[in-house]
């Protein structure tokens, strides 16, 4: 009588493994690169939000407000009728990146936070930026007179607009 084999041979199941594995390593990179674009892009969109509830609040409680940066947060102060100091004041609205995140975001501001006064007019010209280390990006915001503007490219983020 002859005996057949109605499992897999050890060799067989290790060559399934190897070649799954090589799939995996091909198809995750790309993914790893669109989560960290997706991640920076998401960000950005936070900054440029954060930028008009500032000009918005300024307007509907006629007070000037500023917005300021450190490396993991970005806040949005109300000043009163006097911007002396840009970044003291009453906390409007926060966000705080998260720990996982930080070892690749940050964000960066120029040397002047922004600021709005009343009539959601910009007081202080500046901008604001987040950079991602993972994949060397940025995405900026730029206040002006003028308006705002978004801005992305590649490398660290640039002084000024």
């Amino acid at each position: 009588m002859r005996k057949f084999s109605k499992g897999f041979s050890l060799i067989e199941m290790l060559v399934v493994i190897a070649i799954f594995a090589i799939l995996v390593y091909i198809f995750s990179a790309p993914s790893i690169r669109w989560y960290h674009e997706y991640k920076l892009y998401s960000e950005g969109q936070r900054l440029h939000y954060m930028v008009l509830e500032a000009k918005t609040y300024a307007i509907s409680n006629t007070v000037y407000t500023s917005v300021c940066a450190s490396s993991s947060s970005i806040s949005i102060y109300n000043l009163g009728t006097n911007y002396a100091s840009l970044c003291t004041g009453t906390i409007i609205e926060s966000h705080t990146l998260p720990s996982y995140e930080t070892q690749y975001l940050s964000y960066k501001e120029s040397s002047n936070p922004i600021s709005f006064d009343a009539r959601g007019i910009t007081s202080q010209n500046g901008n604001l930026c987040v950079y991602d280390s993972y994949i060397n990006q940025y995405y900026m915001i730029c206040v002006s007179y003028a308006g705002i503007r978004d801005t992305s490219g590649t490398g660290a983020c640039p002084t000024n607009c």
